[in-house]
């Protein structure tokens, strides 16, 4: 992953951790290496719904990210997925 984050033109986007017993490890070493701006949550629903549901998945993050300014949250949780998938209003 750190090779991988190394190049300026990759984001990650945590999704599909199922029961990782180390979830928030995972998930902060994720935006460790990418940095806020190229990382994003997402679910991968309905395959996700066999682990869990999308509340505990949500909530995961959200207790996650709880030291997170609310700028970074909003990178996070909205506005880099807008970007990265091209998704502004035209």
């Amino acid at each position: 992953m750190a090779r991988l984050a190394a190049r300026p033109n990759t984001a990650v986007k945590v999704s599909g951790l199922g029961n990782v017993t180390r979830k928030r490890e995972v998930v902060l070493k994720a935006i460790e290496l990418f940095g806020v701006p190229r990382a994003m949550f997402a679910s991968n629903f309905p395959v996700d719904s066999l682990r869990s549901t999308f509340s505990a998945i949500f909530s995961s993050f959200d207790s996650i990210t709880s030291a997170c300014s609310e700028a970074e949250r909003r990178l996070l949780f909205h506005d880099n997925a807008v970007r990265i998938y091209r998704m502004e209003q035209q």
